[in-house]
């Protein structure tokens, strides 16, 4: 529910001025995340779906997903003939459970294999506003530090 002095205020000016809008969006700790997973979206959305892989390790890694879906072998993590064993196997597991999910399978475009990748800078971005909201319960500086991470990733 919106409070009193902020619905008056928009009422009396027709227009909303900053102070106005962080007021009423941190009045409520889900309206600060939901800000930030937008704002977060925004920034890393575009080009998600058109930019074609940019480093070679996304390949791999995309590669030897797609090479476990094909096996149907989700413990030796291969790319090509070659075994690799020192990255750790969440993003695998994960790149795959984003393909099937998708319902791509095997044959998923790029974009599929970086939702995960996505969905964690996300939270990266999000986490800390929960945090400093439940330990000093001041939602405005949480929200301006989280969303200036988004300039980060």
């Amino acid at each position: 529910m919106i409070r009193t002095d902020i619905a008056v205020a928009l009422a009396r000016r027709g227009t909303v001025s900053i102070a106005t809008f962080f007021d009423l969006v941190t009045a409520s700790q889900v309206r600060a995340v939901v800000l930030l997973v937008v704002v977060a979206l925004c920034a890393f959305m575009p080009g998600f779906t058109t930019i074609p892989p940019v480093d070679r390790d996304e390949v791999r890694y995309a590669q030897a997903s797609k090479q476990m879906m094909e096996t149907g072998n989700y413990l030796d993590i291969r790319f090509q003939d070659q075994p690799r064993y020192l990255q750790p196997a969440g993003i695998y597991w994960l790149q795959v459970a984003a393909a099937k999910i998708t319902g791509y399978g095997p044959a998923a475009p790029i974009w599929v294999y970086r939702l995960p990748s996505l969905l964690a800078a996300t939270a990266a971005v999000v986490l800390p506003i929960g945090l400093r909201c439940r330990l000093r319960d001041k939602p405005v500086p949480s929200l301006l530090r989280s969303s200036w991470w988004c300039r980060s990733f």
